[in-house]
């Protein structure tokens, strides 16, 4: 009985590992905003739509956020998918060049670990991080 049970928990457990990773997988733009809205910021997650996105992933979650400034008004995107990348070679923070600013956020330590939104725009850190890079 005991040989049994002991078999059948190593095969359970095997079976864990085998399955991999599962990750949201949409986009968002606020071009659409209604189309994938549940993919935006905040990020629903108890939508019947976010429930269908959830995909398997022998690689790393990604959720990613971009924006484009133009002419006083902005184009935001919010992506999150699986991708073959390995976790360490992401950059896990913000950026910005022009007119283009993005976040990228990687992980492959639990399912749907990217349902957090990239870390959200706040206009004095970046000036504030340009500001020390042109000082030093």
């Amino acid at each position: 009985m005991k040989c049994s049970m002991l078999s059948l928990l190593m095969f359970g457990l095997c079976m864990a590992s085998v399955q991999g990773l599962k990750c949201y997988s949409c986009s968002y733009t606020n071009v659409a905003p209604r189309y994938m809205s549940f993919c935006g910021h905040p990020f629903d997650a108890k939508s019947p739509e976010a429930k269908s996105s959830i995909v398997s992933c022998n690689g790393t979650c990604i959720a990613s956020k971009g924006r484009i400034y133009y002419d006083g008004g902005y184009v935001e995107g919010i992506e999150r998918t699986c991708s073959d990348r390995d976790v360490s070679t992401c950059s896990n923070e913000c950026g910005s060049v022009g007119d283009v600013a993005g976040c990228e956020h990687c992980c492959d330590d639990a399912d749907l670990c990217n349902s957090a939104c990239p870390v959200t725009f706040n206009i004095a850190v970046v000036v504030t991080i340009l500001v020390v890079t042109v000082a030093f």
